[in-house]
């Protein structure tokens, strides 16, 4: 639901957010696909660190302060 340098990927359904953080703990390979709205976006809670993600599916709209980091930590797909 939202993402921030700062915060990470965060969700606004704390089960949900429960759920991704189980499945990114045992996961060998995360792949996050959002859309570019999410991006600059915080909510309750965290679901995974930038850090944890290996790679990251949006659109083309996705602002440039983010393009360039996620690009640095993560396979970046733009669509």
């Amino acid at each position: 639901d939202g993402f921030t340098l700062e915060t990470g990927f965060t969700g606004r359904d704390m089960m949900r957010a429960e759920v991704v953080n189980y499945v990114v703990a045992k996961g060998r390979e995360i792949f996050v696909l959002s859309d570019s709205s999410k991006f600059g976006q915080v909510h309750v809670s965290r679901c995974c660190k930038l850090e944890e993600v290996d790679h990251v599916i949006t659109d083309s709209g996705l602002p440039e302060m983010y393009r360039a980091a996620l690009s640095g930590a993560t396979d970046l797909i733009l669509t």
